[in-house]
């Protein structure tokens, strides 16, 4: 059987690859290339002639391009843009206009492809053909092209390389004929799609050099204390301050690069949608990064405070929060999600003799009183040792904290206290830097509205707009922690094509975003998370793909337009914020598509989502989605799957 690579159109004396002149369709200019692409394509859907191009566009500059990739000026013939359509696929490869890639090389397909510019996917159904959507055929030459280009017979899927399309009918061992979709744009991993190889590498560079540093300059620290108590330790003389002025220069020095690594890796959050590792290293090291610059201004607040005539400095130190928590929502007498651990760390002239238990205080930007004593329950700890000239004393971990207000949208911060007695007999009052804001609520009705203003608060500052990837990066970190998932390893972040869509509906694709636009986007993705966070058995089935998140009803069209009647999918509604919508294939020829909403009282606290798919007859095969690239979606008997979630007076004996 043909490959999609034998049934390329020659160019010069031999095959030619599609990924063999992909350079060249990245050098014609804009305006040609919007000529071209409508002639490239012949209004049934197939791919046009691309042999006499000179004839569709006369323009100097491509006579030039084809000379110089070496191409045949008489015939004016071109590198398909267009392969032959391989066995056993219903679409086309579609270049990515910006790129001139084609997507199933690797690139993303970040703009929505308008079915009638390249060719829409044939189907019998009325609402899928209303809405129908180029698919796409996997590129010549790669490992999925040779498994998609026939008709697959194993029971293993095996996913298209496609922003939204279908593939080949594979038999299923449950005797369900699978469907190999990929509906996402998203062909590779996050990592590959956002950046490329290039882009990719430019970013790890950036965090490797600035961790290299950093790692540096923290195993050079104990060497720097040292030198730094033997200045002191001398008697004070004009050599002394000769040498202690020059020391203070080593500190301002540090202190600006640490300006300035903190500024770079800041600047990757402000360019470019990080994939969700190099998210959790970006904030990872900017914790590291503030830590060792407020080591660092200690020690050099500490030269500055030296007498001129004694030689001597005052007692200092400072109270640092390992791992501060995220902005979050907290329940009123609830644990904290985060545990804490402190660190005291003190100049080289000071000694700790005695230290006070570590007490949790609640600070408010409205100065609230609050009407008990004791805001913070469990907000106490002890220092495990206070030794002798112990720079680092840890606190005992604090864990199972608890705000016991409500502070009824306010913003509040937490912050430690501790009292040390020094040396020289003096009190020392000793306070962290207030942590990331809380806002407390009663109810989780309230959620999503206070995460929105924390989100806001954070993202935004006081600026009037923001680059869509800060925005972005901040939300992504934001809901990672909403749904408990591990930020260095999640189990189902947000998607590639999830993204597009939120950047196209809600910010028109706008580079910079807006503290409205980004409510109004809140107002409804707040309440989705909400309903992720807090109803019962939804993060299970969205986490395992049984819900499919964030989808369009062209996209609906295009996954379940080869599924058996009775196959249906769940994903949120995009009219009503935090409520799920179901599509299903019907028997009527005529109107094969159809949606439900899930109102609310069509659950409850008896009546879960799986109780409520579990009574609909017309519900049969639950379309599954695999959460991490290849994005497979299968067909599975809807009872097999929910079974397990079903409530107890309705599972089936």
């Amino acid at each position: 059987m043909d490959t999609a690579e034998d049934s390329l159109p020659t160019l010069g004396s031999g095959p030619v690859s599609l990924g063999e002149h992909s350079d060249f369709w990245r050098d014609i200019p804009d305006e040609i290339l919007e000529e071209l692409y409508p002639k490239l394509s012949s209004s049934d859907g197939q791919p046009g002639d691309s042999s006499n191009v000179s004839a569709m566009v006369d323009d100097e500059r491509l006579a030039a391009l084809m000379t110089n990739y070496g191409m045949a000026s008489g015939s004016g013939s071109l590198p398909p843009l267009f392969p032959s359509q391989p066995v056993g696929v219903d679409g086309l490869t579609v270049l990515d206009k910006r790129s001139r890639t084609p997507l199933s090389e690797g690139m993303p397909h970040q703009k929505r492809v308008k079915s009638e510019q390249f060719g829409a996917v044939p189907t019998t159904s009325k609402s899928s053909s209303s809405s129908s959507v180029a698919s796409a055929a996997v590129a010549s030459g790669s490992a999925s092209a040779s498994a998609s280009s026939s008709v697959s017979t194993s029971s293993t899927p095996v996913p298209l390389s496609a922003p939204i399309g279908v593939g080949s009918v594979n038999a299923h061992p449950s005797g369900v004929a699978a469907t190999d979709v990929l509906c996402l744009s998203q062909l590779g991993s996050l990592s590959e799609q956002v950046f490329g190889e290039a882009m990719l590498k430019e970013v790890r560079i950036t965090l490797d050099s600035v961790h290299a540093r950093l790692t540096m300059l923290e195993n050079d620290l104990q060497s720097l204390r040292s030198r730094q108590a033997e200045l002191l330790a001398e008697s004070a003389g004009k050599r002394e301050r000769i040498a202690v002025n020059g020391l203070m220069g080593e500190h301002r020095s540090r202190l600006a690069e640490l300006d300035d690594l903190l500024l770079q890796v800041y600047a990757l959050k402000r360019r470019m949608l990080l994939p969700t590792r190099e998210l959790h290293l970006v904030r990872d090291l900017s914790l590291r990064l503030s830590s060792y610059k407020d080591h660092i201004g200690l020690l050099y607040e500490e030269l500055a405070s030296r007498d001129k005539n004694t030689g001597l400095c005052q007692q200092i130190a400072i109270l640092q929060v390992d791992m501060p928590m995220l902005p979050q929502v907290v329940f009123k007498g609830k644990s904290l999600e985060d545990s804490f651990v402190l660190r005291l760390i003190t100049g080289t002239q000071t000694t700790v003799k005695a230290a006070s238990m570590v007490r949790s205080t609640l600070l408010s930007d409205a100065e609230k009183k609050w009407k008990t004593d004791k805001p913070v329950l469990n907000g106490e700890a002890r220092l495990e040792s206070a030794q002798q000239h112990q720079t680092y004393q840890k606190l005992c971990s604090l864990s199972n904290v608890k705000i016991n207000v409500s502070t009824r949208m306010n913003v509040v911060h937490l912050q430690f206290v501790v009292q040390l007695n020094t040396a020289d007999r003096s009190a020392t009052t000793v306070k962290s830097t207030p942590l990331y804001p809380v806002i407390v609520i009663t109810n989780e009705s309230q959620w999503s509205e206070a995460a929105g203003k924390l989100l806001i608060m954070d993202a935004f500052g006081s600026q009037a707009d923001i680059p869509w990837p800060l925005f972005a990066n901040t939300m992504h970190a934001y809901f990672l922690k909403a749904t408990r998932q591990d930020a260095s390893a999640p189990v189902r972040a947000i998607s590639l094509r999830e993204w597009d869509y939120f950047q196209q509906k809600y910010f028109g694709g706008a580079a910079n975003v807006t503290p409205a636009a980004a409510v109004n986007f809140w107002n409804w993705f707040g309440q989705a998370t909400q309903t992720l966070r807090f109803k019962r058995h939804i993060s299970a089935l969205w986490f395992s793909g049984l819900i499919f998140g964030v989808l369009t009803k062209d996209e609906c069209a295009a996954a379940l337009q080869h599924q058996p009647a009775g196959t249906f999918l769940v994903r949120f509604s995009e009219t009503y914020p935090g409520l799920f919508a179901v599509a299903f294939v019907t028997e009527d020829i005529r109107d094969r598509l159809k949606h439900i909403l899930v109102k609310p009282d069509d659950t409850g606290s008896t009546k879960s989502l799986p109780d409520f798919l579990r009574e609909k007859p017309q519900f049969r095969l639950l379309l599954k989605m695999s959460t991490q690239p290849p994005y497979i979606l299968q067909p599975l008997p809807k009872d097999s799957v929910l079974q397990s979630y079903y409530s107890k007076k309705n599972i089936i004996k």
